[in-house]
């Protein structure tokens, strides 16, 4: 009976060690912030061409569902001036959205996102007509990398696969640099 106490204390003790072990063989968890499960960040974005320019807000919400997947609610807010017609046109974009990103490996992810965007539309002569609006499906993938415990910078490359943002951009492409804490 001594043998089998003392067996079972050994074992006891040997444990923590054995489980040491095993953690440093394990792959690292993927790039997240660490202190919970909902996330909050965005971007700030500026615009120059020949006669315009614009400032614009982004703003997300998210929640990890798992320590690979992440999904979310996002908006956006645009000020955009136009001196390409007197008088001078100053126009207000917005939209929200709602977006996943899942990690495949540590850094790197997958992403997708829908958006919903209002924008302001223009008379031949430059006076606002009006606002209209129209949905986009982006598809990409984007690099998060750690700033700290709780927070990363990220970096996506999406494409818009319904075609619909070009009239508004000139390009399916939209590349963002974004930054992401957690509470």
């Amino acid at each position: 009976m001594k043998a089998l106490v003392a067996l079972a204390a050994a074992l006891i003790l040997v444990a923590p060690l054995a489980r040491a072990q095993e953690d440093e063989l394990a792959p690292p968890p993927p790039a997240r912030p660490r202190s919970g499960r909902f996330t909050y960040g965005g971007s700030v974005g500026f615009g120059i061409g020949d006669s315009t320019w614009g400032v614009s807000l982004r703003g997300e919400a998210g929640y990890l569902v798992t320590d690979r997947l992440w999904t979310g609610l996002s908006g956006r807010f645009q000020w955009n001036h136009d001196d390409r017609y007197s008088p001078t046109l100053d126009s207000v974009d917005y939209g929200v959205g709602a977006y996943a990103r899942y990690f495949v490996f540590e850094r790197l992810f997958a992403s997708s996102e829908w958006d919903w965007t209002s924008y302001e539309t223009r008379t031949a002569r430059g006076a606002s007509a009006g606002r209209e609006s129209f949905s986009s499906f982006l598809v990409g993938a984007g690099y998060g990398q750690p700033l700290g415990p709780r927070s990363l910078l990220l970096l996506e490359a999406l494409y818009d696969v319904s075609g619909n943002a070009r009239g508004l951009y000139g390009t399916p492409w939209v590349t963002r640099f974004s930054f992401v804490a957690g509470f």
